[in-house]
């Protein structure tokens, strides 16, 4: 949540000056002996000692700080281009600029210019993180963990509302209308306990933790006991795996507004500030209240769908207004780094004091701790815009879409999601079921586990392949590839059906549609192609043949060609395996891949005819490699958006980390043409491709 100078009740606290000490020999021994958390709380209950100078708190904090800032130096392992591995602290609910956070943190992932962790919420509010589901599962990622807050307290030495709760505009309303899984707030993990737990999974010294709102759940973090994940306590693990805090909060240099207010995010909970803000082991940069006050965002999203539930947050916060952009700036820093945006402060403390009825920080110039604080450096108008740029971002599949190994992906539209049917990507003996997953927007994907087995198919026993799904008069048909046969024995290309896109299928026939070996090709690798006149075709075939033939429509045997032959073959030069066929402008595109399907150079070639049975003759390559971003990228199948030119190819890859043969992936990119209906080489990359939910049918409204 944003830092606020003047929200209802805040508006009337009042500060006392810092009290010190009274005697100076006193004074040297408490430096020497005293953590710096018990430091300010003494420095804020024993007697006030005017005569002593500012200088003291300065060589307090530089004594008990040393030790702390040397260890906090530490260089991070990570390479400096790897993705920012982000913890996300927010306390979304009050304030919406958290909303406008967490869309700006998503585009960067999208990006992958961000790894995101988990995100911690710090607000007492039980529709807060259900709030934060919803705009995760917007971005597509619904499983992203999310923890709670356990102890939030309001102000300091306060007896009259201590757990008041943090009141919210649009949490309650937003969490009500947009998809997603958690119902309460309190159902989610303690936050400190996620964070633990995220944290002993990471590198040392990679961890960028983000907080823009209250630090409750930093000082339960530093407070916590050993546990399962590690043997650490709660400040050893943070100086062990966290890079830097990049905390949104404070008033530099000044510590305190004109009228002796502190700043919001670290007055509310003042007990935690002290505790998360003195005993930090690590290196903090502080975007403070005056970063984000001059950049007004939000306005812009209404250039968004109405199904975004951050345009929804601001809609109902101030009807798509815009807003002072405070917790943008502490996310757009920790991902990116200060230059052009800003430049950082010397090095020095950022001293945290407690006070009744709220405490403030002071900023205190000092090499001996690893504090800075952001200044201003781009005009907060061209800094808005870029920022801005980011929160209107569509939501984006990335790349993989889904986890898991998953090869050989089948493309197709069934009403209204987009269903993609893969090969479990695992040893050919453990091959022995499929998975489907489907989305309504090419963003979210649900998994539908294990649509088809060996035991409702009597003849498959290993390496079931390459699913292919059509629809016809209602039922839904799933042609397989199983047992990887060879000459004389069982298996090949089977038929199952169900009532649903999701099944469960049935083995259609009890035995292979196509069993045995033509032309030299093995039957796998099917593809069911649809032509201009309603006749189904099947495109099948391994061993560098491919063979093309006539189903009947009902899919239980197959059709002769006029001159009586079943199987025709059309095998273009250099074809391995893995084809397709589509229509577009009246001209038939075949498409196929090239390659050893374990190695890197795995590949997508195509011709073009004027007809199914061709002849094809190859044009060239269009998917393949990159060896900055993936290997072995090939057996594909493309998507057309109904009623549109608007094209895909989905397909598996490698990651660069895998040597696996099995270690394949599902992808998506978009799909282009040139002035002469060539296809454009494919760039693969991580971003994947936007949110694109289906047209809707004439007559039917949102």
């Amino acid at each position: 949540m944003a830092s606020r100078f003047a929200v209802g009740v805040h508006h009337a606290m009042r500060r006392r000056g810092p009290k010190r000490p009274s005697g100076l020999p006193d004074l040297a021994r408490w430096i020497t002996l005293t953590p710096l958390t018990n430091t300010v709380t003494l420095m804020n209950t024993m007697g006030s000692g005017p005569h002593y100078p500012h200088a003291m708190t300065f060589a307090a904090v530089v004594l008990a700080g040393f030790v702390v800032a040397l260890t906090g130096l530490a260089q991070s392992p990570v390479p400096p281009s790897a993705p920012a591995r982000i913890l996300l602290d927010v306390d979304l609910a009050e304030d919406v600029d958290d909303a406008g956070a967490l869309a700006l943190l998503h585009a960067l992932a999208n990006r992958r210019e961000a790894e995101i962790l988990g995100i911690l919420v710090s607000s007492r509010n039980e529709w807060a993180a259900p709030c934060v589901d919803a705009i995760n599962t917007w971005y597509g990622r619904p499983d992203l963990p999310i923890g709670y807050q356990r102890g939030l307290q309001y102000g300091y030495r306060n007896t009259t509302d201590p757990d008041r709760a943090t009141d919210s505009k649009y949490t309650e309303a937003v969490a009500q209308a947009f998809p997603h899984d958690l119902q309460r707030s309190s159902e989610a993990p303690a936050a400190a306990l996620l964070a633990r737990r995220l944290l002993a999974a990471q590198p040392d010294h990679s961890v960028t933790v983000v907080t823009v709102g209250f630090l409750t759940n930093l000082r339960d973090l530093l407070d916590s006991r050993p546990d399962d994940h590690s043997p650490l306590d709660g400040e050893a693990l943070v100086r062990q795996k966290v890079k830097h805090w990049v905390c949104m909060g404070g008033v530099f240099p000044d510590g305190r507004f004109p009228n002796g207010q502190g700043e919001y995010n670290l007055m509310w909970d003042t007990t935690a500030s002290v505790r998360a803000i003195n005993d930090w082991p690590t290196p903090v940069v502080f975007s403070g209240f005056a970063i984000g006050a001059r950049i007004k965002v939000g306005a812009r999203l209404r250039e968004t769908p109405e199904e975004n539930p951050v345009r929804a947050c601001y809609q109902l916060y101030n009807g798509l207004g815009n807003r002072e952009a405070w917790d943008q700036t502490a996310v757009l820093y920790a991902v990116r780094g200060a230059d052009p945006y800003w430049t950082l402060s010397e090095p020095g403390l950022c001293l945290m004091h407690a006070r009744v009825p709220h405490g403030h920080n002071e900023w205190i110039p000092t090499a001996a701790k690893p504090h800075r604080y952001l200044i201003e450096a781009m005009p907060p108008e061209a800094l808005g815009k870029i920022i801005e740029d980011l929160m209107i971002e569509p939501p984006r599949s990335g790349n993989p879409l889904f986890p898991g190994w998953y090869a050989d992906p089948e493309v197709t539209v069934f009403g209204d999601r987009y269903w993609i049917y893969p090969t479990f990507s695992a040893p050919y003996n453990r091959q022995l079921h499929f998975d489907a997953f489907s989305s309504p927007d090419l963003v979210r994907w649900t998994q539908h586990e294990r649509i088809l087995d060996h035991t409702r198919v009597s003849w498959a026993r290993r390496a079931m392949w390459a699913p292919a799904a059509v629809e016809r008069r209602g039922k839904y048909y799933l042609f397989f590839g199983a047992n990887d046969v060879h000459e004389g024995e069982l298996g090949g290309i089977g038929v199952a059906v169900a009532d649903r896109p999701e099944g469960p299928f049935q083995d259609l026939l009890g035995k292979p549609l196509i069993g045995q070996i033509v032309h030299g090709a093995q039957p796998i690798d099917q593809f069911v192609f649809k032509d201009k006149d309603g006749q189904d075709y099947l495109i099948y075939g391994g061993w560098s043949h491919c063979n093309i033939t006539r189903l009947k429509p009902d899919f239980t045997d197959l059709l002769p060609f006029p001159d009586g032959a079943l199987f025709k073959e059309i095998t273009p030069d250099r074809y391995v395996e893995g084809p397709c066929m589509f229509i577009r402008n009246n001209k038939y595109y075949f498409m196929w891949s090239e390659g050893g399907w374990t190695g890197p150079n795995y590949s997508v070639a195509y011709a073009i005819g004027d007809s199914p049975l061709g002849p094809f003759q190859r044009i060239g390559k269009i998917l393949q490699q990159d060896p900055a971003v993936a290997t072995g990228a090939g057996h594909h199948s493309v998507l057309n958006i109904p009623g549109t030119d608007e094209w895909y190819i989905v397909y598996h890859r490698r990651p660069l980390t895998e040597t696996d043969g099995n270690h394949r992936v599902t992808c998506i990119d978009r799909m282009a043409f040139d002035d002469q209906g060539r296809i454009k080489p494919v760039a693969i990359t991580h971003e994947g491709v936007a949110r694109r939910p289906l047209p809707r049918p004439p007559g039917q409204g949102r």
